[in-house]
């Protein structure tokens, strides 16, 4: 269906996502860079060549919008933006080629019945039509349709074989604006200050970098060739669109969500450690385990700091599998003794923190010494009682103790003796 309704005509190709391209204009301009490189210049379906253009459901471009443009974009905006006289059908403006489209068909056909039927929509057209047939020149009419209206139909055959009468003549845009473009004063091109107001916000432009800033992380450290970045702000551009302006809290909820995603999946790579560590002196080894949790490949560094300040050697990168994990062996060393208090913080090889941190407090120098003190004060009370107990030995003993076998028996108190 798409190839029949499309094969032999012209196709405009709007930026991706339908972006707000006069906020984004402001606000920033790689939005609409990404819209329009993703919008492409061929529709896959059928190869139909598509020219590249800009249009707000609205009618109204402002002088911003249309210097991010280049050349070969059609711009098309509605005569309403014109604030004094008739608007030219085509028109040089900021140096470039402005069509300006008519805003009575943009608003529906005539009454009483339905203005979104099929019938007054092409009373519509065909009314229009009519009024420039007396004029010098003949204006083409430019018409672009209500945003949610389409014509019925299963290849809107039926909607445009009413538009076939011997007086009007069905054209593509750019065979009906082959006339030579009128200079158009830039005090007659009008921006309404209500436009102003109704355009995609800051804080929706703010929230959309910050997604992009956490998906740049991701892709980083995973170590495959990938285009996450890319792929996640396309699936977001919509929350910067013209029918963002109509749900702002919608939209950022849909931004501030997929940032949560994304950050989930970075805290999937994990770092753990002891509990405690005590060095053996003023320097020594210690363990931490870092996870990746993710279903690819990953490089990332490990990133120490300490209060007070100790000297940790940690390695330049560290490729892990997807969901596995690996044992890093890390030296730390000091000249201040006491408790450190350590943070291991994962980060990407350029060393931005994912987020994913370890704390652990590492001990050093003084209570080892007071281990050595306490083993050594031991030792020597050791061999103290070893020497005190071999003396007294010694002591004990000799030719006059009691031990001799020709030692006299003591004399007898026994009066009858000799």
């Amino acid at each position: 269906k798409l190839n029949r309704a499309v094969s032999g005509k012209q196709v405009l190709a709007l930026p991706w996502g339908d972006v707000d391209v006069a906020a984004a204009a402001k606000r920033d301009v790689s939005v609409y860079a990404d819209a329009r490189a993703l919008s492409g210049t061929v529709l896959r379906v059928g190869q139909a060549p598509m020219t590249p253009a800009v249009s707000a459901p609205s009618g109204f471009l402002d002088d911003a919008a249309i210097a991010v443009t280049d050349p070969a974009t059609s711009i098309l905006v509605s005569d309403r933006a014109v604030g004094r006289g008739e608007a030219p059908s085509v028109a040089t403006y900021a140096d470039r080629t402005v069509v300006f489209y008519s805003s009575a068909v943009l608003g529906g056909g005539p009454g009483p019945n339905d203005p979104d039927s099929a019938l007054a929509m092409r009373q519509q057209v065909l009314s229009e039509a009519a009024l420039r047939m007396d004029e010098p020149g003949r204006r083409p009419l430019v018409v672009v349709f209500p945003p949610a209206w389409t014509p019925p139909g299963p290849d809107y055959t039926q909607f445009y074989d009413g538009l076939d009468v011997n007086w009007m003549h069905l054209a593509s845009l750019a065979d009906a604006t082959t006339q030579q473009p009128q200079p158009l004063a830039p005090d007659r091109f009008t921006y309404p200050q209500w436009q102003v107001n109704h355009e995609v916000d800051d804080a929706a432009f703010t929230s959309f970098a910050d997604l992009t800033e956490e998906a740049k992380h991701l892709q980083r450290v995973i170590s495959v060739e990938n285009d996450l970045t890319a792929r996640i702000r396309a699936g977001s551009l919509g929350s910067l669109s013209y029918a963002a302006r109509n749900s702002a809290v919608r939209s950022r909820v849909a931004t501030v969500s997929t940032t949560g995603w994304v950050r989930q999946q970075l805290d999937a790579i994990s770092v753990s450690g002891p509990q405690r560590v005590i060095l053996s002196s003023n320097s020594g080894p210690f363990k931490v385990t870092i996870t990746n949790g993710l279903d690819e490949p990953v490089s990332v560094r490990i990133k120490a700091t300490s209060s007070p300040p100790m000297d940790i050697t940690v390695p330049d990168r560290i490729d892990l599998a997807a969901s596995s994990t690996t044992t890093q062996l890390l030296e730390a060393s000091t000249d201040k003794l006491g408790v450190h208090n350590v943070t291991i913080t994962v980060t990407d090889l350029d060393g931005n923190p994912l987020g994913a941190s370890v704390e652990l407090p590492i001990r050093a120098a003084q209570v080892s010494q007071v281990i050595w003190l306490i083993m050594g004060g031991a030792v020597g009370l050791l061999f103290l009682a070893i020497v005190l107990r071999l003396v007294r030995r010694i002591r004990g003993t000799g030719p006059s103790g009691d031990d001799s076998e020709d030692a006299e028996p003591p004399p007898s108190d026994d009066p009858g003796g000799e």
